[in-house]
């Protein structure tokens, strides 16, 4: 249950999280979902910006609105990246006419506490060495971010473990954009939770195929 919209904080600025209240109860369910951002005109493309969580626009010859997940994704080397390759994007199928694409950062962190992650916006992720790092050092320097692992370092080698903790499940209805990410860019990646859930409530990633109606790039 909740109370107010800061009991349903996603962490993310462009899929914010708010309390539905139930009746006169002073309680409700959280939902979450992107934020839209008004259509004022043609040839504008409107879109949240995923850094500020504000509404923007960028100038697009025709633009309508998206039809299909590529109309959101210009970078030619990368068939999921949005404007560069620190974005990840996809067309709002479920929105109102006209469509937004929606954007958020690609997640760089590759779980080693010896390298500083950064993006680089026309290359993708960097993984730069730290000088003289002989691995972890605590505990804390293993967290890969899943509800579902035990973490632990072994500060004689410097390695880490992350051990699966039976029967969890990892996504979430506020995360399932990241945990349920199967890298293929022909699918929906989403988490199948119950009961309008919290947006931490664990649940079961599952995966939908895009068919060639909705994106050229995927298969039949």
């Amino acid at each position: 249950d909740c109370t107010t919209d800061a009991d349903c904080d996603t962490g993310a600025k462009c899929w914010p999280g708010y309390c539905e209240l139930e009746g006169n109860t002073g309680k409700g369910k959280c939902e979450s979902g992107p934020l839209h951002c008004p259509h004022q005109n043609d040839g504008t493309q409107y879109y949240c910006d995923p850094d500020t969580g504000q509404c923007v626009s960028k100038p697009q010859s025709g633009w309508t609105g998206c039809k299909k997940h590529s109309d959101c994704r210009y970078v030619a080397d990368d068939p999921i990246a949005g404007f560069n390759h620190c974005q990840i994007s996809y067309c709002n199928l479920t929105d109102t006419d006209p469509k937004q694409c929606f954007y958020y950062n690609k997640n760089c962190d590759d779980l080693n506490p010896c390298t500083v992650d950064t993006c680089d916006p026309s290359s993708g992720c960097v993984f730069t060495p730290v000088p003289g790092c002989k691995g972890c050092a605590s505990n804390g320097d293993c967290n890969d971010y899943s509800r579902c692992t035990t973490d632990q370092c072994n500060t004689a080698t410097g390695e880490c473990s992350n051990t699966d903790i039976p029967g969890c499940t990892a996504c979430t209805l506020s995360t399932q954009e990241y945990f349920c990410d199967d890298g293929d860019p022909c699918t929906d990646d989403m988490c199948d939770v119950t009961d309008s859930p919290l947006p931490n409530e664990p649940g079961t990633c599952f995966h939908i195929n895009i068919p060639a109606s909705v994106d050229p790039f995927c298969g039949p």
